[in-house]
C-alpha cells in the first residue's frame, strides 16, 4: 500500500467506524433505551398493567417504530395500538421546525368507560401529576409541522355508566387521513376521516383545518345515527322514551374562532327515520314516523339567520288521550321542561333578533288516534291521513303564508283548508271546507246533559274565515252549512224524538263579539215528538239531566246581535202521544208547511208566522201571526185554529179527566192572543159537534162531577155546544197561567152545570125543593121520618118527568153521633143474645126472634162479663175487689167504648139507611127499581149533632 492511499484509507475506516457506532447506536441502543425508559414511564405513570413490545429505530430514514403499547390486559385493554411509524424530516435539523413526513398508527383500540360513578377509566389508570394552578406566562406552541398522518383504528369503544340504559356504541374500523397538520401561523392541512359502527352508522369527514388561528371549513356527514343508542342522555331532560330512529346529517361548515366563535352552515341536509316515541309514563301515548327530511338549509351563527329550507315529512302515526282531568298525555312533555331548573336569561340588547326562513314545509299521511277519557265512555276520534303545505315564512317580514291543509275526520269526514295565514301579528284568509263530519262523534259530550242518543247525522259545512288580532281579535266566518240525516232517539224509553231529512242554514255571516246572521234556514221533512210518560212527567224534561249550580253567569254589556231572515218548514210533522192515560192518547201534526220570517234581536219590527198543516191527516191547523220571539210579552198577535178535529182521538184525555171515553163528536179550536206590553187579551172559542160520551172509564184523577148531565144540560137543541172564553190579565204577574184558567173556566161550566141538577128538578115541582138532594137521619136511626119522607116523594115526582136520569144513593153513617147508639144497641142485642141461650138452655119457652126477649136485671152482671171475657179478655185482676154493679157497670163501659170503634156497625148502619130511601121510592112512590142505584155506604167522621145526611146523586142513564 502506497503512502497516497493511506489517508483515504484511514478516513475510509473512520467513517466505517462511525457508521457503525451509528448503526450501532441507531438500530440497537436508541430503541433499547426507549424500550427501558417506555417501560419505566409506564410503570410510574400508568396504575393499571401496561406492556410495551418493541421500539425500533431506523437511524438513516429517522424512522421511530413502537410495536403493540398497551394500557390493561392486551386482550381488552383501556388504550393503546398494534403499530406507531413516525418519519422525521432530515430538514428539520436546519429549518427550526420539527417536520414529521409521515405519521402511521395501526391498529389502534380504545376502550373508554364511565363507571356510574362518574369516574373515567383512562384517568383512573394514569398517576398524573397535580394540576398546577399558578398563572403562566403565554408561550408560543412548539413549531410542528406533519405532512401526512394515517390513522387505522381496529376499534374505538364507548360505554358511559353513567345513565341508565348504558350508552355504549363502536367505531370499526376508523380510519382518519391528515395532510400537513402544523401549529404554524396561517397554515391548513387536508383532513379526511372515516368511520363506521356496527350499528350502520357512518362518519365521514373532509375538509380544511388550521391550528393557529383554529378554523376550518370542509363537508361533514353522519348516516344512520342510531338514536336509541343516545337517547339516555335525553331522556331525563325530554319525558320521552325512544325505542326505534336514525338520524343522518350533511352539511358543508366553515368554523372560525380567531376573535369569536363564528360557525356557517350551508347545504345542511337531514333525515329522521323510521322514529318510534311514547311519553313517559303513559305507553300508550306513542308516534312512529316514517320519515322527516330536511334539505337546502343553512345557519349563520354569528348573524342570527336560520333558513330552513325544505322540510318534508310523511308517513306519521300518533297515538294520544286525554284523561278525566281534561290533561292531554302529551302535556308531559311541558311539564318535564318545566320541572327542569333553568338559568335566567342574559338580556343582550345589542344581539338581532334570530331570523328564520322556511321555504316550505310539506306533510302527507300523517294519522291520529285521539283517544278521550273525559267522558263517561271513551271517545275515539281518528284524524288522517293528514296532509298541510306552509311556504315562504321569514320571522323578520310578517307576510302572509300560503297554507293547504286536507285530512280525513272519522270514516267518512273530510276537511279540506286553504288561504294565506300569518302568524304574527294574526292575520288569516281561509276557505274550509268540510264534509260528511259524523254527529255521532258528539254523543258521549252531550250525555251527561241529555238523554238522547244521535242515531245518525252527517255535517257539511264550507266557511269563509277571516282572523286578525290587531289591535284586538276580530273573527268573522261567512258561508253555509247543512245537517243530513239527523235522528235522535230518547234513551229513556228508545223513541224517536228528532229526526229530518236535511237542514239547509244559508248566508252565515258571524262576527266575533258584533254579530250572527243567517239568511235561511229550510228544514226539510223535519219530525219532532213530545210525550207524556206513565207518571205525568215529559219526554223532555226527563231528558234534560239537572247539573250541579254554579255561581249567575256575568251579563254581557255588548249582547250579540243576532238575525234570522226565515226560517222555513216544508213537509214537517210532529207527534204527540199521553202514555199517562188509559188507553194511551197519540196524535200527529203532519203537512207542516210555512215560515218563520223576520227575526232580530235588535230590530223592534215582529216576527211573521204563517204555518199551515193537518191533524190526523185531515183537520186543518193553522199557526198565524206576529210576534217579538226575544220579548213575546211586548207585542204578540196570535191566531191558532183547528177545524172538526175527530174527539175520538181525545178519548184518554176524557177517560183520564171527565170519566168517559167518547163514543163521536168533532172539535173546532179558534185561538186569537194579543198582548201588549205584557197585558194578555185572548179568546178561546171551542165549538163541540154532536158530543156522545161512551163508557164510564174508571179513573181516580176524574172530576167528582156528574158531566154527563153537565153536558147534557150545556148542549143547545143542534147538538152543540159553543163556548167562547175570554180572558185578560197581566204576564208580567208570576201568578197569572192562561192554561189553567182556559181549564178552569171550561169546568167552572161544567160544575155549575153538574151541581145544579137537583135545583132544575126542584124547579120542575111548586114550592120550594132546594133540598131535594139529600135526606136526613136521626143519629143511629136509618128510619124515614115526614121530613125525609116528603122530600123523597117530590123527588120522585121530578125523576118521573126524566126518565133519562137515574138516581144513585149513597148511605153515610157518621162517628159521631151515630157510632154511641150503634153501639148501644149492639150491646143490648148481645146481651138478649145471651140471655136467649140461657132460655133454651133451661128448657123455656122462647119467642121466634131473640130480640123479643127482655134481660131481667139480676141477670145483667153475669152476661156483661161473659160478653167482656168473648170480646176483649180476661178482666182487670181489680176487679174481684169490686162489687157486682160496679163490674156490671166498667164492662158495660168498656163493651160500648169497644164497638163504638167498629165500622162495621156503622157501614151496616148506611147501608141500611140507602136500601129504606130505595125501599121507599119503589114501595112508595112507584119508581123503577132499575132506575135505582145502591153506592157503598160511607162513613164520615161528624154529622149534625142530632142527624145525619145521606146524599142523593143523579147520573144520566
Amino acid at each position: 500500500m502506497n503512502q497516497a492511499t493511506k489517508p483515504a484509507s484511514r478516513w475510509i475506516s473512520r467513517l466505517l467506524v462511525l457508521f457503525s457506532l451509528w448503526c450501532l447506536l441507531g438500530f440497537l441502543v436508541v430503541p433499547g433505551v426507549m424500550l427501558h425508559v417506555g417501560k419505566q414511564q409506564l410503570a410510574h405513570w400508568v396504575n393499571v398493567p401496561s406492556s410495551l413490545e418493541r421500539v425500533g429505530f431506523n437511524p438513516f430514514t429517522l424512522e421511530l417504530e413502537v410495536h403493540n403499547l398497551w394500557l390493561g390486559e392486551p386482550e381488552q385493554p383501556i388504550t393503546g395500538f398494534r403499530q406507531l411509524k413516525a418519519n422525521v424530516a432530515w430538514r428539520s435539523l436546519w429549518s427550526g421546525v420539527l417536520i414529521l413526513e409521515r405519521v402511521q398508527l395501526k391498529g389502534l383500540r380504545h376502550n373508554a368507560v364511565f363507571n356510574p360513578e362518574g369516574q373515567f377509566n383512562l384517568l383512573a389508570a394514569l398517576n398524573l401529576p397535580e394540576r398546577d394552578e399558578s398563572p403562566k406566562e403565554d408561550s408560543q406552541p412548539f413549531p410542528l409541522r406533519i405532512e401526512h398522518i394515517q390513522l387505522e383504528a381496529d376499534s374505538i369503544a364507548f360505554n358511559d355508566q353513567r345513565q341508565t340504559p348504558a350508552v355504549a356504541f363502536d367505531l370499526s374500523p376508523l380510519s382518519l387521513s391528515l395532510h400537513n397538520l402544523s401549529t404554524l401561523p396561517d397554515e391548513q392541512g387536508e383532513l379526511t376521516l372515516s368511520a363506521h359502527s356496527p350499528h350502520g352508522a357512518e362518519l365521514n369527514w373532509q375538509g380544511q383545518l388550521s391550528l393557529l388561528p383554529l378554523r376550518s371549513q370542509g363537508h361533514l356527514s353522519i348516516a344512520n345515527i342510531p338514536l336509541p343508542v343516545w337517547w339516555p342522555y335525553a331522556q331525563d331532560s325530554v319525558a320521552l322514551s325512544l325505542s326505534q330512529g336514525s338520524l343522518s346529517v350533511a352539511s358543508d361548515y366553515q368554523l372560525d374562532l380567531r376573535e369569536a366563535f363564528e360557525l356557517q352552515l350551508s347545504q345542511l341536509q337531514g333525515q329522521l327515520k323510521d322514529l318510534a316515541v311514547a311519553v313517559k309514563p303513559q305507553p300508550e301515548a306513542n308516534a312512529q314516523l316514517a320519515q322527516l327530511s330536511i334539505s337546502g338549509a343553512s345557519l349563520n351563527l354569528q348573524k342570527r339567520r336560520l333558513h330552513l329550507g325544505t322540510i318534508e315529512s310523511q308517513g306519521l302515526k300518533l297515538n294520544a288521550q286525554r284523561f278525566k282531568d281534561g290533561r292531554i298525555d302529551w302535556q308531559a312533555l311541558a311539564s318535564s321542561s318545566d320541572e327542569k331548573p333553568t338559568k335566567p336569561a342574559v338580556k343582550n340588547d345589542a344581539s338581532p333578533a334570530w331570523q328564520i326562513s322556511l321555504q316550505k314545509l310539506s306533510v302527507s299521511d300523517y294519522n291520529a288516534l285521539i283517544i278521550d277519557q273525559v267522558p263517561d265512555n271513551p271517545v275515539k276520534h281518528t284524524v288522517g291521513p293528514l296532509s298541510l303545505s306552509v311556504a315562504d315564512y321569514r320571522s323578520d317580514k310578517a307576510t302572509p303564508l300560503p297554507v293547504t291543509l286536507k285530512t280525513e275526520l272519522g270514516k267518512k269526514g273530510t276537511l279540506e283548508v286553504s288561504g294565506q295565514l300569518q302568524p304574527a301579528p294574526l292575520k288569516a284568509t281561509l276557505n274550509a271546507k268540510a264534509t260528511r263530519l259524523d254527529l255521532r262523534q258528539l254523543q258521549q259530550y252531550i250525555a251527561p246533559f241529555v238523554r238522547v242518543e244521535i242515531r245518525s247525522g252527517w255535517l257539511d259545512t264550507t266557511l269563509a274565515i277571516n282572523a286578525s288580532d290587531s289591535p284586538k281579535l276580530a273573527i268573522s266566518v261567512q258561508g253555509q252549512a247543512s245537517i243530513d240525516q239527523l235522528h235522535t232517539l230518547d234513551t229513556l224509553k228508545g223513541r224517536d224524538l228528532l229526526r229530518w231529512q236535511k237542514v239547509e242554514v244559508n248566508g252565515i255571516d258571524f262576527a266575533h263579539q258584533q254579530h250572527a246572521k243567517i239568511s235561511e234556514i229550510v228544514l226539510h221533512k223535519p219530525f219532532a215528538r213530545f210525550i207524556v210518560n206513565e207518571d205525568r212527567s215529559t219526554n223532555l224534561s226527563q231528558l234534560v239531566i239537572a247539573q250541579e249550580a254554579t255561581g249567575p253567569k256575568p251579563e254581557n254589556p255588548n249582547p250579540l246581535a243576532i238575525e234570522l231572515g226565515s226560517i222555513r218548514l216544508v213537509d214537517g210533522s210532529a207527534n204527540f202521544a199521553d202514555f199517562s192515560l188509559e188507553p194511551e192518547f197519540d196524535a200527529g201534526i203532519e203537512q207542516l208547511n210555512g215560515q218563520v220570517k223576520g227575526i232580530s234581536s235588535t230590530r223592534q219590527a215582529p216576527a211573521i208566522i204563517d204555518i199551515k198543516g193537518k191533524i190526523d191527516r185531515y183537520a186543518p191547523a193553522l199557526f198565524a201571526g206576529t210576534l217579538t220571539p226575544f220579548d213575546p210579552l211586548n207585542k204578540l198577535d196570535m191566531q191558532v185554529s183547528f177545524n172538526k178535529v175527530e174527539l175520538t182521538t181525545l178519548t184518554p184525555y176524557s177517560g183520564k179527566f171527565a170519566g168517559y171515553s167518547i163514543r163521536k163528536g168533532r172539535m173546532s179550536l179558534n185561538l186569537n192572543y194579543k198582548i201588549e206590553d205584557g197585558r194578555l187579551k185572548a179568546e178561546n172559542k171551542i165549538l163541540l159537534e154532536k158530543l156522545q160520551l161512551g163508557e164510564q172509564v174508571d179513573s181516580p184523577d176524574a172530576v167528582k162531577l156528574p158531566v154527563r148531565l153537565g153536558l147534557a144540560l150545556m148542549t143547545d137543541a143542534d147538538g152543540n155546544i159553543d163556548l167562547d172564553i175570554p180572558i185578560t190579565g197581566n204576564l208580567n204577574d208570576p201568578q197569572f197561567r192562561v192554561a189553567p184558567l182556559v181549564f178552569k173556566a171550561i169546568g167552572n161550566l161544567i160544575a155549575k152545570a153538574a151541581a145544579s141538577p137537583f135545583k132544575l128538578l126542584g124547579g120542575l115541582l111548586p114550592g120550594d125543593n132546594t133540598n131535594l138532594g139529600e135526606v136526613a137521619f136521626s143519629a143511629g136511626s136509618f128510619e124515614l121520618n115526614n121530613s125525609a119522607q116528603k122530600s123523597l116523594s117530590q123527588l120522585a115526582e121530578a125523576l118521573k118527568q126524566k126518565p133519562v136520569l137515574r138516581l144513585e144513593i149513597e148511605g153515610v153513617a157518621a162517628r159521631d153521633p151515630d157510632s154511641l147508639p150503634e153501639a148501644q144497641k149492639r150491646l143490648e142485642r148481645e146481651l138478649k143474645r145471651g140471655y136467649y141461650r140461657i132460655l133454651q138452655r133451661r128448657g123455656e119457652d122462647v119467642p121466634d126472634s131473640r130480640l123479643a126477649v127482655t134481660v131481667p136485671d139480676d141477670f145483667r152482671p153475669a152476661l156483661l162479663a161473659t160478653i167482656y171475657r168473648e170480646r176483649i179478655g180476661q178482666p182487670p185482676a181489680d176487679w174481684q175487689n169490686r162489687s157486682d154493679s160496679e163490674q156490671a157497670q166498667q164492662a158495660e163501659q168498656a163493651l160500648v167504648a169497644f164497638w163504638q170503634n167498629s165500622e162495621v156497625l156503622l157501614r151496616k148502619l148506611g147501608q141500611a139507611r140507602s136500601t129504606a130511601i130505595k125501599n121507599f121510592l119503589v114501595d112508595s112512590q112507584g119508581l123503577a127499581p132499575e132506575r135505582l142505584f145502591l153506592l157503598d155506604a160511607r162513613i164520615v167522621e161528624a154529622g149534625d149533632k142530632q142527624s145525619v145526611t145521606s146524599p142523593l146523586h143523579l147520573e144520566v142513564q
